[in-house]
């Protein structure tokens, strides 16, 4: 048998193994989609930002957890790679699948947050993210939603928004009240960003 120097004894076994390494890793790769922008589902709680230019929330209220996150989002204001919109539940409390916390951001929004989010032109409020930048953002208390005539009707018992630029990203935060975020915890979730 042919034995290089100072080398393998069994080369095509070690060509084995390296490929299969390779595969491996190509397929662990590949399944951590958001890097890709492809839309997928994580139970595990932690945020993986597509790119990181996206931010991801230091501080979540008890009982909310990730369940997806996507690039593709229809709302999110931006396409593909250029935007990315994180959705947490609240497993604790019933129906909290039903009211979901949303974080939409974009390197190049395509439509306004005030129109993305549904909001009226609401308070401004001084935000310090961890980074130390200092941001306005603005909070607005309730959405448009349609009425039963297909008029538009402010609706402020439920959800409520947070709109900011940092850099060059724009973000907006949607929240219900109805999972327990109020506007306190959306201004400290918003101020967790990293």
């Amino acid at each position: 048998m042919y034995r290089w120097k100072d080398g393998p004894r069994h080369p095509r076994r070690t060509f084995l193994k390296r490929f299969a390494a390779i595969a491996g890793g190509i397929v662990a790769w590949r399944a951590t989609g958001p890097l890709l922008g492809d839309s997928v589902v994580n139970t595990g709680g932690t945020a993986v930002s597509a790119a990181s230019s996206y931010l991801s929330p230091r501080y979540l209220p008890a009982g909310y957890r990730l369940a997806e996150q996507q690039a593709e989002h229809p709302y999110g204001g931006g396409r593909g790679q250029e935007q990315l919109v994180l959705e947490y539940t609240n497993a604790s409390i019933s129906r909290g699948s039903e009211h979901p916390l949303l974080i939409y951001q974009s390197l190049n929004p395509r439509r306004s947050w005030f129109t993305l989010l549904q909001m009226d032109h609401g308070k401004a409020i001084p935000l310090t993210l961890p980074s130390k930048q200092r941001v306005s953002a603005t909070y607005s208390d309730g959405w448009r939603v349609r009425d039963e005539n297909n008029e538009p009707v402010w609706k402020a018992d439920d959800m409520h928004s947070l709109a900011f630029s940092s850099d060059n990203l724009a973000v907006g935060l949607r929240g219900s009240r109805l999972a327990g975020l109020n506007e306190a915890e959306l201004v400290h979730i918003a101020s967790s960003l990293a």
